[in-house]
């Protein structure tokens, strides 16, 4: 197989749930190609899903060697260290990824959620607005179970977004 055949079956195998097998298969994309910066930032989301956000940070930075300005892979990167705790680094990776996409709905919704856990209610219902506004279909369905909200849950302005 080839790299993109690699990659491809990765990405496949992340929306299959299969996590470890996606990171083996980046692996070899990555043997052949180290420069392959969709191998390095979507081993990073599966890295991200099994909780290995140190490891995960290590891909995105990789990626982010070859392309300091991808969206996708800052907004990984505040993934990563909002799950670290880092919400500093955290809001300036989210930040950095709508500078360079504003449309990015992930980084908006996430941004709201890191505003949520900070009991930062304007921000955390500002954000939710603009991800609501780019993919409202998206958002509603994480919404509802999603306890990084529940400090906005209750808010009129909350139950006005989503309703």
């Amino acid at each position: 197989m080839s790299k993109i055949d690699w990659t491809a079956r990765g990405n496949s195998l992340i929306e299959e749930g299969k996590y470890e097998e996606a990171i083996e298969n980046f692996d070899l994309s990555l043997n052949e190609n180290p420069q392959d910066l969709e191998a390095w930032i979507n081993k990073a989301c599966a890295l991200i899903y099994l909780n290995r956000h140190e490891e995960a940070l290590a891909c995105i930075d990789r990626a982010l060697d070859f392309d300091p300005n991808n969206a996708t892979a800052l907004c990984n990167k505040g993934d990563a260290l909002f799950r670290l705790n880092d919400f500093e680094g955290a809001l300036s990776a989210y930040k950095r990824t709508l500078e360079l996409d504003p449309n990015h709905t992930r980084a908006w919704y996430n941004r709201a959620c890191l505003a949520s856990v900070q009991k930062n209610i304007e921000e955390a219902l500002w954000s939710l607005e603009n991800a609501l506004k780019l993919d409202r279909e998206t958002c509603l369905k994480l919404v509802g179970t999603d306890p990084h909200l529940d400090h906005i849950r209750q808010h009129p302005r909350f139950k006005e977004l989503v309703g």
